[in-house]
């Protein structure tokens, strides 16, 4: 199960190797901690690559209000459950 900060408004994921300090990274990714910004296409295209199934899922709409606060999920966000072995996918 992964997740990952998704800009959905890109189409390209943005990467910047010559951002090291911690304000260049909170200018280019919005946290001194990333190193990039992904956009929902890459990442899952960057997962697919590495051999992963990917199956994105919702959760924030299938738990509802309450339980996303609980969790600490973002509304717009997605869950994506990856998997190296494709018997393994839920059906």
């Amino acid at each position: 199960m992964l997740q990952v900060p998704i800009a959905l408004a890109l189409d390209r994921t943005i990467e910047d190797p010559t951002a090291t300090t911690d304000e260049q990274r909170i200018e280019r990714f919005g946290q001194e901690d990333h190193v990039r910004l992904y956009s929902r296409r890459d990442y899952i295209h960057r997962l697919q690559s590495a051999g992963f199934s990917v199956n994105p899922e919702n959760y924030p709409v299938a738990l509802g209000a309450e339980k996303t606060r609980r969790f600490g999920l973002v509304e717009e966000e997605e869950v994506f459950l990856c998997y190296k072995d494709s018997s393994l996918l839920p059906t």
